[in-house]
C-alpha cells in the first residue's frame, strides 16, 4: 500500500530505522529491544577469546517497564560468556 505525499509515492510499512531505532507500528519497543539483543549477541559471539567489555545497544533508549526482564536477561547472557559460565 502507498500514499502520495507532494506528488510522490510513499510505501507503508510495518517498522523502519530511524537514527538507530527500529520504530514499529505498534508503538511498542520490544522489536527494538529484540533488534538490539540479536546484535550484542552477534557481536559477543564474535569476540572470540578477546577481553573486552561490550555495553549493549539496548540501554541505549528509555523502553516501557515491562521490557526490562529482557534487558537484564541479555546483561546476565553477556555476563555468563565473558565469564565462562554455561
Amino acid at each position: 500500500m502507498t500514499i502520495t505525499a507532494q506528488g510522490q509515492e510513499v510505501a507503508i510499512v510495518d517498522e523502519v530505522v530511524y537514527l538507530g531505532s527500529l520504530i514499529h507500528s505498534t508503538t511498542q519497543s520490544s522489536p527494538d529491544i529484540s533488534c538490539r539483543n540479536a546484535i550484542t549477541r552477534t557481536a559477543m559471539r564474535n569476540l572470540d577469546s578477546q577481553i573486552c567489555m561490550v555495553l549493549s545497544a539496548a540501554l541505549l533508549g528509555s523502553y516501557q517497564d515491562g521490557c526490562i526482564h529482557k534487558i537484564d536477561a541479555l546483561d546476565q547472557w553477556c555476563l555468563r560468556k565473558l565469564l565462562g559460565i554455561k
